[in-house]
């Protein structure tokens, strides 16, 4: 399943020990990109038709300068794994 929407961004911890809640084992992150003031601008500036399916409109150019320079390093797309206990060895 893959997403260019970030308005449901919860921190990576509390999806994981969610996974692990709902059962599932051996949990574990298999890859990670962290987005970059760029790729950030590509996913929220709908002029470049990224867009973020959030809203209608682009943001003005200093407030998408503003806010990507904050969430730089801080957003990031993973791959996760885990799998269903088996009953036999969980």
């Amino acid at each position: 399943l893959y997403s260019a929407c970030i308005s449901g961004a919860i921190p990576e911890a509390s999806y994981l020990a969610g996974l692990r809640e709902a059962g599932l084992v051996d949990v574990a992150v298999r890859d990670r990109l962290v987005y970059d003031a760029a790729q950030l601008t590509g996913l929220l500036d709908s002029t470049t038709g990224g867009g973020c399916c959030c809203g209608e409109g682009s943001l003005p150019k200093e407030t998408l300068a503003r806010v990507t320079a904050a969430l730089a390093g801080k957003v990031a797309s993973i791959r996760v794994t885990g799998r269903k206990p088996d009953e036999m060895n969980p």
